[in-house]
């Protein structure tokens, strides 16, 4: 029974210590990150802006042709299912 205390004590130990590690972690990856990020380089700001908006463009473009080819698609089943039933 002794031995079955000390396991579970060894595992508690480990398992808090294990958290501890991965919130130091998480806080210093964290903390470097935003250390990269708080001075941008001349142009980033613009470069990100028209990203977003090109992004933004070809989102519009690809649910113009999304739409259609999933309707084709529906399309398709039913009349095979309709015309197996005929």
């Amino acid at each position: 029974m002794e031995k079955m205390k000390s396991l579970v004590s060894r595992a508690t130990d480990l398992s808090t210590r294990t958290k501890s590690a991965l919130l130091t972690g998480s806080v210093l990856l964290a903390t470097g990150v935003s250390t990269c990020f708080a001075e941008l380089p001349d142009g980033a700001q613009e470069a990100f802006t028209s990203y977003k908006t090109d992004a933004g463009t070809l989102n519009g473009y690809a649910w113009g042709v999304i739409l259609p080819v999933a309707g084709y698609f529906v399309v398709i089943k039913l009349a095979k299912r309709f015309s197996g039933k005929i």
